[in-house]
């Protein structure tokens, strides 16, 4: 049986998912430098998590 994460949809899926909620609550709480701050870390999350992940197969 495989694991979830050798298929790069679900890696990728998780990244852009966590990045969503991220930015969601950036957009509805935070301003200023700090928000922009947080879309910074939730662009870092979609391109990181995919990578941290498919280490985490091997």
């Amino acid at each position: 049986m495989s694991h979830p994460f050798e298929n790069p949809v679900v890696r990728y899926g998780l990244g852009i998912a966590n990045a969503a909620i991220v930015v969601a609550v950036g957009f509805l709480f935070l301003d200023g430098l700090v928000r922009n701050l947080v879309f910074g870390m939730a662009a870092l999350e979609v391109l990181v998590t995919p990578l941290i992940l498919e280490r985490a197969v091997d």
